[in-house]
């Protein structure tokens, strides 16, 4: 009788102790999920780059890459979805992250990212030279500059990381580009431009 009863206080405490590491892991991932990335200062004026350039007649848009960052598949998703919706294309830029070391299936990064968004022109930043001096510092970081050089918009466009769905910043975004008011404000959700090792989902 007295082995029973150990055996199912046993069993009880068991079950108790799973559920309690369950839970805890679903926390640990619903934290991650909804942890945004750093944000640098972004320039107000268009700091001028050998990579890319500024359209003079339209919006110029770019996204800043880290090509093993699995959460960046949701922002070039978020990213599709708002051209598609928008009535003149802006000038599209993927400036693609090239960290010492990361070699293996470059050209496939760079072929799914063209076939998604095929208007857009992708560029290699080799070392994160670009992404620096534009203050970007988190894998999905979105910015937008007018004809004039202006800043118009800056931040992330999805809800949190690797979400895909309508939310604030995907709709910022085409308002931006409308020739609605400037945009600063929205979170990031990515790996780190400058982390050798992103996490993946």
């Amino acid at each position: 009788m007295l082995h029973r009863r150990l055996i199912a206080v046993a069993a009880v405490v068991a079950v108790v102790l799973w559920s309690a590491a369950v839970i805890a892991g679903i926390q640990r991932i619903w934290s991650y999920e909804n942890t945004p990335g750093g944000q640098s200062s972004v320039p107000a004026t268009w700091p001028g780059s050998s990579l890319v350039s500024i359209d003079r007649e339209r919006m110029t848009v770019m996204m800043f890459v880290h090509p093993l960052c699995s959460c960046t598949r949701a922002s070039l998703i978020e990213l599709r979805e708002a051209l598609d919706v928008m009535d003149r294309a802006p000038a599209v830029w993927i400036v693609l992250l090239s960290p010492r070391g990361i070699v293996k299936d470059w050209n496939e990064h760079t072929s799914a990212i063209a076939e998604r968004i095929p208007e857009a022109t992708i560029v290699t930043d080799v070392e994160g030279t670009a992404a620096h001096r534009f203050g970007a510092s988190t894998s999905g970081h979105v910015v937008v500059y007018d004809h004039a050089g202006k800043l118009m918009f800056s931040g992330g466009i999805t809800e949190g990381r690797g979400h895909v769905g309508n939310n604030a910043g995907r709709r910022d975004l085409i308002s931006v580009v409308r020739g609605g008011d400037q945009v600063h404000e929205h979170s990031i959700y990515g790996c780190g431009l400058d982390d050798p090792e992103p996490r993946r989902q």
